[in-house]
């Protein structure tokens, strides 16, 4: 895992995120209400973004992604994903 956020309203921006293995899941937002702008994502995984409300009281929810490079990570699953545990209403723009 590279960067895990368990806060809400947090601001994650200008890193470089690389993370390889079938497993991996460079960025992983357990909280909501963050923004996550400018940062680059490269390598392999299940996907270069993991929504989840696993942490609870969390929700994983509202959050905005916005000119992020994750173009060259290589996903299992898609570039993207969120679980089935309440989790809703995320936006990724790239």
């Amino acid at each position: 895992m590279g960067i895990a956020v368990r806060a809400d309203d947090a601001v994650v921006s200008n890193n470089i995120i690389i993370a390889d293995g079938k497993e991996s899941r460079p960025l992983v937002l357990f909280g909501s209400g963050t923004a996550v702008i400018g940062n680059r994502i490269e390598g392999s995984g299940v996907a270069a973004v993991h929504f989840t409300a696993r942490a609870k009281p969390l929700t994983g929810s509202r959050n905005l992604l916005i000119g992020n490079a994750i173009g060259s990570f290589r996903p299992a699953a898609g570039k993207a994903i969120q679980e089935d545990d309440g989790v809703q209403a995320n936006l990724v723009l790239d």
